[in-house]
């Protein structure tokens, strides 16, 4: 966690988000900066659709989960995934988990305010979850994994955690192939930064550094594979209309 959550003045972006040590306490940081307006900021990148693509990754899981489930919902942020499925699905319990403190209270406000008993909040790492071995029967993961201070270290943990036959749904942002598709994602990043630099599009400087961590992944490699939980681990792929973001199961 970092000592100084009030600022992100001194500290190298690129430094910080290529050292798995450093990533951490650089994302807890940001994260703690633009809790009030990040889920703003996300309807505002995603023209909207965002709440179409979680309701997506919410009708799938709906599907396989059984009754009574335990589910640990991962970068939980305001809440939106863990709130969706304790209040939606037939004796599921849900807990989100978050490193941001500041995000922790938003949700849990929204907790109370839409009286959902069966979902709890709580502080912690993807790399250390909070939870014993084997005790969870579905992991979600909303726009988190490229947050991880380590994608394998995350992956570990999610398979420790994870009861055998478990399901992990990632909903995320990813490199198109080279579609027409990718050229609009490519461009619209492109025109975001150029609006940023010159005043134009005018964000907090911690939003600016949550926009060029997503930057990164979409000018990647691609979606990160969730295989590590085994070699017969499932890896599936379900691109969400408009290109560029996918629903990832395994």
């Amino acid at each position: 966690m970092s000592s100084d959550p009030a600022t992100l003045r001194g500290l190298d972006a690129e430094k910080h988000l290529a050292d798995p040590v450093l990533k951490q306490h650089y994302v807890t940081t940001m994260f703690e900066i633009i809790a009030p307006c990040y889920d703003r900021f996300t309807r505002t990148f995603s023209l909207g659709k965002d709440v179409g693509w979680k309701r997506e990754l919410l009708d799938l899981a709906r599907g396989q989960l059984p009754r009574g489930a335990r589910v640990l919902d991962l970068a939980c942020g305001s809440g939106d995934l863990a709130l969706g499925l304790a209040a939606d699905t037939d004796g599921v319990r849900s807990t989100g988990v978050d490193v941001s403190r500041n995000r922790i209270a938003i949700a849990e406000r929204r907790r109370r305010d839409e009286q959902t008993l069966d979902a709890t909040f709580t502080l912690g790492t993807m790399v250390q979850l909070p939870v014993s071995r084997a005790s969870i029967d579905a992991v979600t993961v909303g726009y988190g994994l490229r947050n991880a201070p380590g994608l394998g270290a995350a992956l570990d943990e999610i398979e420790r955690v994870l009861k055998p036959g478990g399901r992990l749904y990632c909903l995320d942002f990813f490199k198109p192939k080279p579609t027409f598709w990718r050229t609009v994602w490519l461009g619209y990043l492109a025109a975001l930064a150029v609006a940023r630099r010159s005043g134009c599009l005018r964000v907090h400087s911690a939003v600016h550094q949550a926009f060029r961590v997503l930057a990164r992944v979409v000018r990647g490699a691609g979606g990160a594979s969730l295989r590590g939980r085994g070699d017969a681990a499932e890896d599936v792929r379900r691109n969400l209309p408009g290109g560029g973001v996918q629903i990832a199961t395994a």
